[in-house]
Parts: structure tokens; sequence; C-alpha cells
């Protein structure tokens, strides 16, 4: 259902959640079950059918059977420019196309400004520029998945991502529950470091209490952090008797 046919339609948060992309940025997905996992809008593009597609969309025109299939198969995201999600590999990437109001080149200069962040040290996203239908695309590949065997996983541990999680549940009308890694076996992990988050959502019980104060209710030790070397860490690969592959 699109275009027209929506019209006249009251459709409430969860129709939207349900029917959005499970390929969303961060670590939620919405489904209809609680024992079955559907994943909706995995499928992947290429840079020109997402480039015509965002053409097309950005100018207000219905999109052709084959340029629908396109669009679907890389999930839309929201912004001010057009973009999508689309996987190369074992990477996957935002992809921001050029806009036909652009008066300069919008997507080369965010490149030069993620360039000249890395050069001067900051950890900030990988970059790269490609040309597709004659147009420049700014693709910035994503921090929130990795791959590992023959799937994706979502990094989604830690008390930042954890506030923020708690602050959009509780905006979630009938909102049930959500699965929730809290270990002590796993402390050593250092999930819920208190000395670089001395103030992050502590489980009360079975519940997080939703803080009041500002921002996601959380408190960085930056001193502390400034001192610590970067180093990549992910979940280990577990792979089972079948031949799948796990992360935990």
């Amino acid at each position: 259902m699109k275009g027209g046919e929506l019209n006249g339609l009251d459709l409430d948060e969860l129709t939207f959640l349900l029917e959005s992309g499970s390929d969303r940025i961060g670590a939620l997905d919405f489904q209809a079950s609680a024992t079955h996992y559907i994943g909706r809008g995995t499928g992947q593009a290429t840079l020109d059918q997402l480039l015509t597609a965002a053409e097309r969309v950005e100018k207000n025109l219905p999109l052709s059977p084959e340029l629908d299939q396109a669009l679907h198969h890389g999930s839309s995201i929201g912004g001010a420019r057009p973009k999508a999600l689309i996987e190369d590999g074992a990477r996957k990437f935002i992809a921001k196309f050029s806009s036909s109001s652009d008066a300069y080149s919008v997507v080369k200069g965010e490149y030069i400004a993620m360039r000249l962040a890395a050069l001067s040290g900051l950890n900030v996203a990988p970059v790269e520029i490609v040309r597709a239908s004659g147009k420049d695309v700014l693709l910035v590949q994503r921090f929130d998945r990795f791959h590992a065997g023959d799937a994706w996983y979502r990094r989604s541990l830690g008390p930042v991502c954890t506030a923020a999680t708690v602050h959009f549940c509780a905006a979630v009308p009938n909102f049930s529950w959500l699965e929730i890694r809290n270990s002590p076996a796993e402390t050593h992990l250092g999930f819920e470091n208190s000395d670089f988050f001395p103030v992050q959502p502590k489980l009360e019980g079975a519940f997080y209490p939703v803080s009041d104060a500002p921002g996601l209710g959380i408190e960085v030790n930056e001193e502390l952090l400034a001192r610590q070397s970067f180093e990549f860490w992910e979940a280990p690969h577990l792979k089972r008797r079948d031949g799948s592959v796990t992360n935990w």
C-alpha cells in the first residue's frame, strides 16, 4: 500500500515500526511474533538503481516497477538528503546521493570533512566517493554492523546504547519487553564500566528506570577516555555443529 492508497488511513506508531526495514540504524527491530523472526528489507541494490530511484522520489515522481524493486532492496532511511542503506561484500554503507538542488558537490564536501577528521586523529567512519549515473555518491561505512562467516551482526552493547534504547522504548506506546544482556559473569567485558560511565542506566529488578537527567541521562569520564588507546573488539565467532555461525 502506497501513494493515494494511504489517503484517509490513520496508521499508528506500531504499524510504522512493523513495516520498517529490519536493517535500520542501531540495534532494534520489531516483529509481529515473539517466537518467529522474519527479516524485512534485507536485500541489496546497485548504486545506479538506487540513484535513479532517489532522483524520482526527490522530484515526487512515481517509480517504475523496476525502480520500486530497487528502492526496496536498499532500505530507505530518513534525513535531509536522499540516501539509502546498501551492502557491498563484507561491508555495509550509508549511500548519500547528490541532490538536484545542490549549488556545489555537498557529498564531496562531507567526504573532505570526514577525511580531514580521520587524518587529524579522530575516530570517524571510513568514507569513499564513487560515481553512479554520472553523479557523486558518498559511501559512509556503517559501524553498527559487522560481518562474520556468512551472517551480519549488530554492535549493540554498552551504556550509551542501553540509555538510548531505554528512552526509545519508553516513547513507544504499548511497548512490552526488550531482551538485555545483564550477567554478573560478563562484568569483566566492560559493558557497564562505571569508571568510564559513572552515571548510567542500572537495572532495578526487571526494569530500567527512565532517567529525567539532561540528554540520555548518562555521564562520561572524558578525561579517562582520552587516556585510552582504541582497541577493536567484537563478540566471539562460534560455529555450530551444522556449520551455521553465531556471535555468542
